[in-house]
């Protein structure tokens, strides 16, 4: 059974949390609005937040559009908005309330460890608010550890559709039959099958990464923590001049305080300082 040669993540609920549903039902329960209000409306095909996701609006544009879709269905649906109600706020707090799951970047740096191929598929706006750097530094995380990256603002292509999972496997050089698929709904389960791929629907990350196990053949449930795999050359390099003719040379990779290794003297010295 353990044919995979390859495992794609849906970054919504397995890669990052928590899933955008949570954030609207809790930010429903603040306003007093009818459960599953904000849901139906976000999730109309032609919804701001659909087009923005394909790429066809940027956040800015996005916010006052969704607006008016959220007056229009409250109008149409004879629900109370409070005053001066706006999606601003709400996806305020997604972008601030989204945390990496650990667990799989290192389920990602094991697997990448043994030779198989990872990718994350990502229902993703275009942020132009200026307003922080979160999803730059998410993009940069994602990219220093999946093989792929696909966004759908980038792609025109959203999870659930087929054609952004062939995308991927296209990407990777990877048959569906052997590409595994690690999703929170079934809409995305349903898609991923329907290509041919093996899909796994995650409730519960411990028995899922079970499931990488069994799949893939490699033991992904250990105690032992792997940092990502680093190519020299897929990182950014950089170059210092300490003096003449003695320069620093860095990488930028992964996340946290810088951390620098030096050798030799004077040279270390100088680093240092």
């Amino acid at each position: 059974m353990a044919t995979k040669k390859a495992v794609l993540f849906n970054l919504w609920g397995v890669v990052v949390s928590p899933r955008p549903a949570e954030v609207f039902l809790k930010f429903e329960e603040t306003l007093k609005l009818p459960s599953g209000f904000l849901k139906k409306v976000v999730t109309d095909k032609h919804s701001a937040m659909e087009r923005a996701e394909r790429g066809k609006l940027t956040l800015s544009q996005m916010i006052p559009e969704l607006d008016a879709e959220c007056v229009s269905a409250a109008s149409d649906q004879k629900v109370s908005l409070p005053a001066g109600f706006s999606v601003k706020s709400l996806l305020e707090e997604l972008r601030d309330s989204t945390t990496v799951n650990k667990h799989i970047l290192q389920t990602v740096a094991t697997l990448r460890r043994k030779g198989l191929l990872t990718g994350v598929l990502a229902n993703q706006w275009v942020d132009d608010s200026g307003s922080g750097d979160s999803s730059g530094r998410l993009l940069s995380l994602l990219g220093g550890h999946f093989d792929v990256v696909l966004q759908s603002c980038r792609t025109g292509l959203r999870v659930p559709e087929t054609d952004l999972f062939t995308s991927a496997l296209t990407q990777l050089g990877v048959p569906p039959k052997q590409a595994l698929w690690l999703g929170d709904d079934e809409e995305g389960v349903g898609a991923a099958e329907a290509v041919g791929m093996t899909a796994v629907l995650v409730k519960d990350l411990p028995e899922a990464l079970k499931q990488v196990e069994t799949f893939t053949g490699v033991q992904v449930v250990t105690g032992e923590s792997y940092p990502a795999s680093c190519n020299p050359e897929e990182v950014s390099h950089g170059y210092i001049t300490i003096k003449p003719r003695v320069k620093l040379h860095y990488v930028e990779m992964g996340t946290g305080p810088p951390v620098m290794l030096c050798h030799g003297f004077p040279e270390s010295w100088y680093s240092w300082r």
